[in-house]
């Protein structure tokens, strides 16, 4: 699972001007709205955003603004989450190697920063709306899994990336799609992780975790991807 770091806003001085900036210009908000942003620029310089304090439109206006299209409501999916997700929405786009992805944020666990997921769907026509049945098989399964996956990192105490930018198969025949790729990596990080090779060990891992909680965590997940893999969400 390819793995970046990407914030969704910057507390940078510099990235609030720029932010307010773009958010006007193609967002067209109302002056309360715009005054929020300014509100949150001078309150947190140098520091992340807190999105309980922003005007949640506002927010969601920025960051799904050209993304693509919405094909999903993930509040659909969120009683069977771990982590809360930060809108509803789930937008399908093309990335700049002809990919289908598929993106959502989720609120990162104890803290007000967001994690951005993109699905890319290797083997999928883009061309393509993705209707509801297909959705739920597909990118809801790796929503799911990459879901635990980020509380087993909690729990291990491992750093949570801000971005997750995962590629999976689509299975054309059973409109499925093949989780298998990440259930062998799944095994070979537990492998590296209970090796204590530190050649071997993913710079985001915290290196001091116990090896009982390493194992029963990553067992736990295992057990999760092969149930989601035989699993029909839609029943």
């Amino acid at each position: 699972m390819k793995v970046d770091s990407m914030n969704a806003i910057g507390g940078m001085n510099h990235t609030y001007t720029k932010t307010i900036r773009r958010v006007n210009k193609e967002s067209h908000l109302s002056q309360n709205e715009i005054n929020t942003l300014i509100s949150e620029k001078t309150k947190n310089t140098f520091k992340p955003v807190d999105i309980k304090a922003i005007n949640a439109s506002c927010y969601r206006q920025y960051l799904m603004n050209n993304v693509g299209e919405t094909v999903f409501d993930l509040s659909k999916l969120e009683e069977k989450m771990e982590n809360q997700p930060a809108f509803p929405e789930v937008k399908q786009f093309t990335d700049d190697l002809g990919r289908t992805r598929f993106r959502c944020y989720l609120v990162k666990p104890n803290s007000d920063r967001l994690i951005t997921v993109d699905v890319a769907l290797l083997n999928y026509d883009g061309d393509q709306k993705m209707d509801e049945q297909t959705f739920m098989n597909t990118i809801g399964k790796a929503i799911l899994v990459l879901d635990r996956h980020i509380t087993m990192s909690k729990n291990l105490g491992d750093t949570v990336p801000d971005h997750i930018a995962p590629e999976f198969t689509f299975d054309k025949t059973s409109n499925r799609i093949d989780l298998s790729s990440l259930l062998r990596e799944t095994k070979n990080d537990f492998m590296a992780r209970t090796s204590r090779s530190f050649k071997s060990m993913n710079p985001f891992w915290n290196k001091f975790a116990e090896k009982k909680m390493i194992e029963e965590y990553y067992k736990d997940l295992e057990e999760f991807i092969l149930e989601i893999i035989q699993k029909d969400l839609n029943r």
